[in-house]
């Protein structure tokens, strides 16, 4: 009984209006702020001169692949070919994706390629003999030529050689089925065409004149 009476009580509402002044809400970014803090109390000279103490001693100390030291002179020719597990896909000039590779398919990059690919030098800096051949090819500024350090002391080797090297990495080591140096890796010719060519050099013969012959593309 006591809600049915309440129920059919009347209800009515007044509108009120608006009262006093309406005011526009300026939000402080909170994130601007807290940047704001930090340039005030951070010495930005004095932070870079940090990040570059740190990225120096990073550069210093990168590990070291302990490849042999090659003792005789040897060419070998390696298949690229592979089999790729998923689809490859990739841009194309009109900036569209196309399927360039179907899972399960056995390519080789080289065939039907004329592009030329990297010729790499690769080679340990603790070693004089090694040290002075990569001396007189980085002055060479061959196209496609990468020269690559396997460890160590990276930022001393490139002041000394003034030369941006490469660090040597898993992928290429793989790749190439690296394990000796002094090294040069490139593109095979006639009937090797689609192989890589890898020549290891007798590190107690060789000569700037012969490596650089290889690196040249002389025959």
């Amino acid at each position: 009984m006591a809600i049915a009476s309440l129920l059919s009580i009347d209800c009515f509402a007044i509108d009120l209006g608006v009262k006093g002044r309406v005011y526009n809400v300026d939000e402080v970014d909170i994130r601007i702020v807290i940047m704001q803090m930090i340039a005030e109390k951070v010495d930005i000279e004095e932070h870079k001169k940090e990040m570059v103490k740190k990225a120096d001693e990073f550069y210093r100390n990168l590990p070291r692949h302990e490849l042999l030291l090659s003792k005789k002179k040897e060419v070998t020719y390696i298949d690229p070919t592979k089999v790729y597990e998923d689809d490859y896909w990739s841009l194309d000039e009109n900036n569209k994706w196309i399927k360039l590779v179907k899972a399960g398919d056995e390519v080789n990059w080289l065939e039907h390629n004329p592009s030329p690919m990297p010729v790499f030098f690769i080679f340990d800096y603790q070693s004089s003999i090694q040290r002075e051949l990569a001396s007189y090819i980085v002055k060479l500024r061959v196209p496609f030529l990468k020269v690559i350090f396997i460890g160590g002391d990276i930022k001393g080797a490139n002041d000394k050689l003034g030369y941006p090297l490469t660090y040597l990495n898993q992928t290429v080591i793989d790749e190439y089925d690296i394990k000796y140096v002094p090294l040069v890796i490139k593109r095979g010719r006639g009937e090797f065409k689609n192989l890589y060519k890898k020549i290891r050099f007798n590190l107690d013969e060789v000569t700037v004149e012969e490596v650089i012959a290889e690196i040249q593309g002389k025959e």
